[in-house]
């Protein structure tokens, strides 16, 4: 009965410590959990941030700039591409480069790794030419339309 409750007490212990080793949805593991790709000019808001490779994401919020996580500013140089729907066709896409860490600008209260204050402004001096048609007559580069800051009341 000694010898039952010890490997009870076994088996559990390593079921528990193989939890860590299953993937857990959201960002930390880089998977999009029920996601499906975008069409063609869904999103012409969406950048890529490359140093060769693709290493994050931003969003356009005005013609100068572009918004991303905090984790993302690691590098002192790379390219922000606009436009791109497909890797491997880049015929539409604009492309702005980040020369220092002074077009940088990450929130003062963050700590680092993935948590609260993981946001950052990247200033591009070259602006997005935003609303370009491509030609098939979308937009492939657009600035995400943010609320004005201006509300009415509903009289309730």
């Amino acid at each position: 009965m000694k010898f039952l409750a010890v490997f009870g007490l076994f088996v559990v212990s390593v079921s528990a410590a193989n939890l860590d080793a299953i993937a857990k949805p959201g960002f930390l593991e880089g998977r999009i959990i029920n996601g499906h790709e975008a069409e063609k000019g869904e999103a012409p808001f969406i950048v890529s941030l490359k140093t060769g490779s693709h290493f994050c994401g931003g969003s356009i919020i005005a013609e100068n700039w572009v918004l991303t996580a905090g984790h993302c500013l690691i590098f002192d140089k790379f390219e922000i591409i606009a436009g791109l729907h497909s890797r491997i066709d880049e015929s539409d896409v604009q492309i702005r480069k980040v020369t220092s860490k002074r077009q940088q600008f990450v929130h003062e209260g963050y700590g680092g790794n993935v948590g609260p204050n993981d946001i950052g402004l990247i200033y591009v001096d070259k602006p997005f030419k935003l609303n370009a048609l491509t030609r098939d007559g979308t937009a492939a580069v657009a600035k995400v339309d943010l609320p004005s800051g201006k509300f009415e009341s509903t009289g309730k």
